[in-house]
Formats: C-alpha cells, sequence, structure tokens
C-alpha cells in the first residue's frame, strides 16, 4: 500500500506500538524510489510513501512505523518532524536517503538523530539489512525451537516445557519433515 490515504489492519495500531512491518518514506519524487519500494516490499515490509510532511506527521500520530526513511535535498526543514518524534513514547529510527554524500548533508543527518545515512542509487542489501536490524531490536520476539525426535512424548514433554518459558516451540517426529518445518 503506497497511498497516504489508505488504511489497513497493520495500521491501525495506536502509537506507543510500532508496527514491526510497516515503514514510512518521506519524499519528493516517488517514481525515484519505486524500485526500492518494490524490493522492501517483497521482503514483507508495508511501505507508505508521503510526499508532504503534514501528512506524514499525521500518520505517524495515528500509527508509529518501524522505521522512518527520508529522501530530502540538504537544507529542507524537517523541525516539524523531529518535534513530532519528541512527542512519540519511543523514538522511531529515522534513515536518509540522499544524492549528496558531502560531509556537511551527512553531518546534518547526523544532527537530525539519524540511524542511517545511504547515497542513491541505494544499495538495497545494505538498506534490508540496516532495517531489519533496527525492526528486530524493537521487537521482543520469543525464541523459535524446533524439536526432533521420534518419541511423541518426548518432543511433547520438552515442547511443553519450553513453551511454558515463552519460547515459540514448533516439533516434528519425521526427519524428512525438516524442510517443510523450516520454511
Amino acid at each position: 500500500v503506497r497511498q497516504a490515504e489508505s488504511s489497513s489492519d497493520s495500521v491501525s495500531r495506536n502509537a506507543s506500538m510500532p508496527n514491526a512491518r510497516l515503514l514510512y518514506l518521506l519524499e519528493q519524487k516517488p517514481q525515484e524510489n519505486q524500485y526500492v519500494v518494490n524490493q522492501l516490499e517483497s521482503y514483507g515490509y508495508q511501505v507508505q510513501s508521503f510526499v508532504e510532511l503534514a501528512a506524514l506527521q499525521q500518520a505517524i500520530e495515528r500509527s508509529q512505523p518501524a522505521v522512518l526513511m527520508i529522501d530530502m535535498p540538504p537544507g529542507s526543514d524537517l523541525q516539524p518532524l523531529l518535534q513530532t518524534q519528541a512527542g512519540l513514547p519511543k523514538k522511531t529510527p529515522c534513515l536518509f536517503f540522499a544524492g549528496d554524500a558531502s560531509f556537511e548533508h551527512r553531518l546534518s543527518a547526523a544532527l537530525m538523530d539519524a540511524d542511517g545515512y545511504f547515497v542513491k542509487p541505494v544499495d538495497l542489501v545494505s538498506l534490508i539489512d540496516r532495517i531489519d536490524t533496527l525492526v528486530h531490536r524493537q521487537e521482543n520476539l520469543p525464541y523459535r525451537i524446533l524439536i526432533i525426535d521420534d518419541d511423541v512424548f518426548v518432543t511433547d514433554f520438552y515442547g511443553a516445557v519450553l513453551k511454558s518459558a515463552g519460547m515459540e516451540v514448533h516439533t516434528l517426529q519425521e526427519l524428512p519433515d525438516i524442510f517443510d518445518a523450516l520454511a
């Protein structure tokens, strides 16, 4: 979903609970980032694009994203966005895209508390790795355990113990089923 006006179940969360798959992109020329957006969506992220800062601020107040990406030229006034961020219970990680690799532009991004800076054309592998790192840092995911044993009693017993400790457990009795379970 690329339109700021659209809503979905995943976007209707409270701003204090960021959606781990929701990314907001503030950009002046959406067509320039279409390839990046398509790649992020293929990795399971939901990207919403905004051209106007005011629309982005309203969206953040409704539903805090996991990561905020900004593709704006140097000297853009992002103070209102920083004020919106300051009013949230949890800081949203912020990544900057730019065609300018100059020290001054990097410094201005750092002064805005950026969590990453990517020079265009954006290295997608690095971008996705950075987003994954930021998203997983925010999530408190349970450990995921796969138990394989031909004895149903053993797998059920250990599975119950691990589940009671808050872990996500999957059990198998047949080794050939491992590839389906891992997928």
